[in-house]
């Protein structure tokens, strides 16, 4: 995974290869925005990233929590993009969407954005902190996955031979209390309540992001 502000940050000396090459597996493992993790593991300031970004981009800086997003322009963007490249729509002004974010430099975020909505979009720079806590404020993550998943075990699952006899009562009674229709019961009640147009369910190495 390539990132144009990493390679740039790089060759201004402000991150060695190294840390770039760090960075870049936390992005891969948990998503998210490159520059989020810059600054989560320690390499760079939240002031020393907003100072280059709005000098380097001419973009304005917004702080999300000074805002009162209308609900109409938060549901414009669905909360699985907007968890995946850590941004927040600020506002809507008829056919220009802006939407808040650390890396101005991710044209993949901004352009699938632009595709699923329909709207032209305009970016603001916001520290990475302050979009987390907007994502707090303004999306409900109250369904406890955890929960759910911690009803898997190895006996959930059984293998069944060709040559066994099945009871499909039997087995259409087991499923209903089966971990894996609970789990994806679970999505799909919180995907309607959330009022969701899609579920996407993204696998890294060691997280999985729905």
């Amino acid at each position: 995974m390539s990132s144009r502000l990493g390679e740039v940050l790089q060759k201004r000396g402000d991150l060695t290869a190294e840390q770039l090459v760090k960075a870049l597996e936390h992005q891969r493992d948990t998503g998210g925005a490159l520059s989020t993790h810059l600054v989560k593991l320690g390499f760079l300031t939240e002031e020393q990233l907003l100072s280059y970004l709005e000098r380097e981009y001419r973009l304005p800086v917004v702080d999300p929590a000074s805002l009162d997003i209308p609900r109409e322009v938060l549901n414009v963007v669905p909360q699985a993009l907007v968890l995946k490249h850590h941004l927040i729509p600020t506002n809507l002004n008829r056919s220009t969407l802006t939407i808040a974010m650390a890396d101005p430099s991710n044209l993949m975020a901004i352009n699938e954005i632009k595709f699923l909505t329909g709207y032209d979009v305009k970016v603001a720079v916001s520290a990475p902190t302050a979009i987390q806590h907007a994502i707090e404020r303004y999306y409900d993550s109250h369904t406890d996955y955890d929960e759910v998943l911690q009803k898997f075990d190895n006996d959930s699952v059984e293998v069944v031979r060709e040559e066994d006899d099945v009871d499909l009562q039997e087995l259409e009674r087991a499923t209903e209390e089966a971990p894996v229709v609970k789990l994806v019961n679970a999505l799909l009640t919180d995907a309607i309540r959330k009022r969701a147009s899609d579920v996407h369910v993204e696998p890294y190495e060691k997280v999985l992001r729905v």
